[in-house]
């Protein structure tokens, strides 16, 4: 069993340390999503890492994802969802370069507003909605790195899988940093110097 360092912190610390660093930025988000209807093509996003773990998180608004933002109302729409929530489960998304041993060990994607409320079934994915009608999809992405002093690079395939995604602004919170990094089509990497 591998000792942990006596001053080290763990990733549910880095978590909750986080969400603090992070709840400006987020109400903020928020306070202009209220006055604007929000903005389409904009995400945001969390990772936090210790030694050896991770945890990355995504709120994506429907539109960026699959183009509406309510139940889908066609046969079409249905494939998209179910499309886009197979690509976020099986992880050809999210990469890592080789030298790190980083690997995904549990993934959690819910779709929030896509549920018809006349379908009781499907209820219990509806609570975290919005009451405006728009729809998103939160991503909870979890892993282990073999050496975490050798990531220099975590990637995302986010913007030609949906090309709506314009800017995806992540929190990121180490044991020795924090800092926020915007990623877009063009710079689709976190980088790690």
């Amino acid at each position: 069993m591998a000792r942990k360092h006596p001053f080290s912190l763990g990733i549910a610390h880095l978590s909750v340390i986080l969400s603090a660093l992070c709840w400006p930025l987020v109400g903020q988000a928020q306070i202009e999503r209220q006055h604007d209807a929000h903005v389409h093509g904009q995400a945001t996003g969390t990772l936090a890492m210790d030694e050896t773990r991770w945890e990355l998180t995504l709120a994506l608004p429907g539109f960026n994802v699959v183009g509406f933002e309510h139940p889908p109302r066609t046969p079409e729409q249905s494939a998209l969802l179910s499309d886009a929530l197979d690509y976020f489960n099986q992880q050809p998304w999210l990469g890592f370069n080789p030298e790190s041993g980083c690997r995904i060990t549990d993934t959690d994607v819910q779709s929030m507003g896509f549920e018809d409320p006349q379908d009781n079934h499907q209820h219990h994915h509806d609570h975290g909605s919005d009451h405006d009608g728009h729809a998103r999809m939160e991503i909870k992405v979890s892993g282990e790195c073999d050496r975490m002093d050798a990531l220099t690079r975590l990637s995302m395939k986010l913007f030609d899988a949906f090309p709506n995604n314009e800017q995806v602004m992540i929190a990121v919170l180490t044991t020795t940093r924090a800092m926020t990094v915007t990623l877009t089509p063009q710079a689709s990497s976190i980088v790690f110097n």
